[in-house]
């Protein structure tokens, strides 16, 4: 589960060039040191040293990440926060690519319907921040270049969007409402894993996740992997489209620990790679149908109890007044619920059996 070499840029392979670049910085200096020394004499030799060793030096603000400029070109390497050293007055740190790694949050909110016609809104939060290390597979330069803010919350919304459309064609509003946390941890895990935990979960739960502190999954979570079986086709590694949602919320548990673990490893989704950032965390505030729907299903609610009401009352009208027809009685039912006018009827035969209804309002 590993992403593709040529596009991580790791802290060690970054820790080596920069010693490379300094050590080249080192030697360059003293060349040129040893070269005034000769030519110029010892005094002059100094300063010249001096000099260099000065315009070598530069920092970088803390939460930021600096990529040098080198003959108009950019260096693959990125240079992290404090003191750094390039090659004097041949790398630029001044016209070099300066990015904040500060953590950034966007606020996602929109509208989708449910299988069910249901108009549905989601709310949610997005935290991620600009990962200097994910390079671009075409030249090889760290992603965060090429890529401006705009382009990733746009890109970011409409992952969302997708993915949610999806789910509300194949979905009624029932199946998400009071499964945020099965919603929530869907779209995290497409948006920050290299594949989505329905796909191939078991090595999600059997896999060696952080170094320091295993997570026992088969200790913490007894039982884990029987259950996850229960919810795989015959002959498939992926849990189905119909059983996502309750996969999800099903194993929160145990898939939340997976998420917040694979923050810290050099795995990204293809998301990821594309907008050069972690997604660190998916935060859904709020999911339902909207105001509008929800007051159109109360009055669909409230229809129905009158319905029933009224052709229960008008049973009982019949029963007790066999003289009356069905249509007087059902009338006469609906004046009682307050959905027509009170009327009097006179059974046939004429014998007056004034019935003692109640009409709107009372």
């Amino acid at each position: 589960m590993s992403a593709s070499k040529d596009t991580i840029l790791s802290n060690k392979e970054n820790r080596k060039l920069l010693r490379r670049n300094r050590n080249v910085a080192f030697l360059f200096i003293a060349f040129a040191g040893v070269l005034c020394y000769f030519l110029l004499g010892p005094f002059i030799s100094v300063s010249v040293i001096v000099v260099l060793i000065l315009n070598s030096l530069f920092t970088v603000p803390a939460a930021y990440a600096l990529v040098l400029n080198r003959f108009g070109g950019r260096v693959s390497f990125v240079c992290p926060e404090g003191l750094n050293f390039k090659l004097p007055f041949i790398d630029s740190a001044k016209n070099g690519y300066l990015h904040s790694l500060k953590l950034k949050t966007m606020r996602i909110t929109f509208f989708f319907f449910s299988k069910d016609k249901r108009k549905m809104e989601l709310k949610a939060l997005i935290r991620y921040q600009t990962n200097p290390h994910i390079l671009n597979r075409e030249n090889l330069l760290p992603r965060m270049i090429d890529v401006d803010q705009n382009e990733i919350t746009d890109g970011l919304r409409s992952k969302v969007e997708s993915v949610i459309g999806k789910l509300g064609r194949t979905r009624s509003w029932e199946d998400f409402h009071g499964n945020s946390v099965g919603v929530e941890y869907y779209l995290w895990s497409v948006l920050g894993l290299i594949r989505p935990i329905h796909v191939r979960p078991r090595e999600f739960f059997e896999e060696k996740v952080e170094e320091e502190s295993v997570i026992n999954f088969d200790k913490d979570y007894p039982g884990l992997l029987e259950k996850l079986d229960e919810y795989l086709p015959e002959n498939s590694n992926e849990v189905s489209a119909d059983r996502r949602l309750e996969f999800y919320k099903e194993f929160s548990g145990p898939i939340g620990e997976v998420l917040r673990a694979h923050q810290n490893l050099n795995v990204f989704s293809k998301d990821e790679e594309a907008y050069g950032i972690d997604v660190l965390e998916f935060t859904l505030e709020e999911l339902g149908v909207t105001e509008t729907t929800e007051k159109a299903m109360e009055s669909d609610r409230n229809a129905k109890v009158i319905s029933t009401a009224v052709r229960r009352t008008a049973r009982e009208i019949l029963d007790d007044l066999p003289g009356v027809s069905p249509q007087r009685a059902l009338t006469s039912a609906e004046a009682a619920s307050g959905v027509a006018e009170q009327t009097n009827y006179v059974v046939e035969g004429g014998e007056h059996k004034p019935l003692v209804l109640l009409g709107k309002g009372a």
